[in-house]
């Protein structure tokens, strides 16, 4: 978990008045946070990854106002509308497809105002962005910068400009081979034959996601932001910049528009309805209305709506996490006081014992550790253009409502997940042996949970009879009679692909991955994979 570390008379000064230190602790602890150090120079608090509006001090301070009652309720933001304009070009689809931009006006870069915006900066990178792979974050004079701004992908010796931090003049190339920071970050343009540019009228503004242009710089006489991030999920990117927008704008900032393609900013709150015996029967409590609005006042929510059965919630712009009424509940739990939940005994008169097919399940996880693989715990929900490239031909369950783009269905199997991961970590040392136990989802005709094993290889040199070995040593052990044959699958190379029968019924399949699908996953060195029913294997 990402942790932080804020100036205790700052954060002071953004509440309003001077807390007691062990005060402190102690209400910052019930907010759902942890606090690894408080003195009177310094706040240390580790923040949860599901609440990354809290990484700022401005952010943190606006929560621990309402959650103690300073303030209650939602705080709305004004957005200045202007006839300020950038333009997506479709060069940047196949390279990192979304932007997203405003204007900060009035805002005095004080001292301690810069190293809050390199603080969240860093912090949403780090964490919400994925390391600038998902959202990086580009905060600019604006008065160094000429409107109207442009977004394209251009070659990489199309285009000069001097980075941040240098003197010369360096080539897009250039930046990435000489920049420390095209150093570290060029691994996420790899591959690319056009890289990302924001541009004015003068010229190059950054190369997301390296580096700024040096003209742009923030200083202490700055007192204007231009602000564009940009990514490759465009949910992602909304909700980071609603969290940096309304730090500043609680820093005295004022918000201002800019025009991205047709969409113009837009920080008004989502609505969500939420049932008021949904609350009391999660929670086990006997809450009125009246009572559950004002819990919500505390966690900074507004309410659209109420009646005595159901309050229509008014989520904040800068709340990434809320995705369902049951977010509301949680908080509402928060607000509440977990100190408050009375302990009740259960009267249920027997004795807990494991669940057969957990016991099974670990005792295949430490066959698995035996035999030199690495366990990896992915997401079971993917996409539609994840499983076309593992060519998996089961019609997955999808989701009614996705919020994001990147986890639109359930996957039908552990391939996907497994080529998803390797190519995820192909920059980390080779071989690499993973593993994964966990449940698919099988539909949509037939739809139903079941537990399977997944097993990869990567390696320079690395073949069928490798993973053949791997499979009959993990049913060996197991003790079970089993029968391989040869089969034919569109993920494996023809003639490299057997299947693992028991009692007269495949329970697995394993081979040598298709070069195609290699190539779609960008992986560069071969790999076997392995796919196994733990259900039926254990009858």
């Amino acid at each position: 978990m990402p942790t932080v570390e804020f100036s205790t008379g700052d954060f002071m000064r953004l509440v309003g008045r001077k807390i007691p230190l062990k005060e402190f602790e102690e209400r910052a602890a019930m907010l759902g946070t942890s606090v690894e150090a408080a003195t009177d120079e310094k706040l240390v608090v580790e923040i949860f990854p599901n609440r990354p509006d809290m990484l700022s001090v401005e952010g943190f301070a606006r929560a621990y106002k309402t959650f103690t009652g300073i303030t209650s309720g939602l705080k709305e933001y004004r957005v200045e509308d202007s006839n300020i304009k950038l333009t997506v070009d479709d060069s940047v689809k196949s390279v990192r497809p979304y932007i997203v931009s405003a204007i900060v006006k009035n805002l005095p870069i004080t001292e301690e105002i810069l190293l809050s915006i390199i603080q969240i900066q860093e912090s949403l990178h780090g964490s919400h962005g994925r390391r600038r792979a998902k959202v990086a974050i580009g905060i600019h004079d604006f008065d160094k910068t000429e409107p109207p701004y442009e977004y394209m992908a251009v070659p990489a010796k199309s285009l000069s400009f001097v980075p941040l931090d240098f003197s010369e003049d360096m080539t897009l190339g250039e930046v990435l081979e000489k920049h420390p920071k095209g150093v570290d970050y060029r691994y996420i343009l790899e591959g690319k034959k056009l890289l990302p540019v924001v541009l004015d009228k003068e010229g190059v503004v950054s190369l997301p996601p390296i580096i700024n242009a040096d003209r742009t710089r923030v200083t202490g006489q700055t007192a204007n932001l231009f602000i564009e991030m940009t990514g490759t999920n465009r949910l992602a990117l909304k909700h980071a910049l609603n969290i940096v927008l309304t730090s500043l704008a609680d820093r005295g900032g004022q918000i201002v528009s800019v025009q991205v393609g047709r969409e113009k900013l837009d920080l008004s709150p989502e609505k969500m309805k939420v049932k008021v015996d949904y609350i009391n029967r999660l929670l086990g409590l006997e809450l009125k209305a009246v009572e559950v609005k004002k819990l919500l006042g505390k966690m900074g929510y507004g309410v659209a709506s109420t009646s005595e059965t159901e309050i229509e919630a008014l989520v904040p712009c800068y709340r990434a996490d809320i995705l369902h009424p049951i977010d509301l509940v949680e908080d509402v739990a928060i607000a509440y006081g977990y100190e408050n939940f009375k302990m009740e005994g259960t009267d249920i008169p027997t004795v807990g014992k494991p669940d057969i097919l957990e016991e099974k399940t670990f005792s295949l996880k430490l066959l698995m550790l035996g035999l030199g693989f690495q366990e990896t715990v992915p997401f079971t929900l993917t996409n539609e253009e994840v499983l076309a490239k593992a060519r998996v031909s089961a019609k997955p369950v999808k989701i009614k409502n996705p919020r994001t783009s990147e986890f639109t269905v359930v996957r039908p199997s552990a391939v996907p997940t497994l080529l998803s991961t390797l190519a995820y970590n192909k920059k980390k040392k080779i071989p690499q042996r993973i593993f994964e136990i966990d449940d698919v989802v099988i539909g949509p005709k037939e739809t139903g949970n079941k537990r399977i094993l997944g097993m990869a290889i990567l390696n320079r040199e690395v073949n069928f009879s490798q993973m053949q070995s791997v499979v009959e040593a993990l049913l060996r052990n197991l003790g079970v009679s089993y029968k391989l044959r040869e089969v034919g699958d569109v993920n494996f190379m023809k003639g490299r692909c057997g299947e693992v029968v028991i009692n007269g019924k495949r329970i697995g399949i394993f081979g040598e991955v298709h070069p195609q699908v290699l190539t779609d996953f960008d992986l560069d060195y071969p790999a076997v994979i392995a796919e196994i029913d733990v259900d039926a294997l254990f009858g």
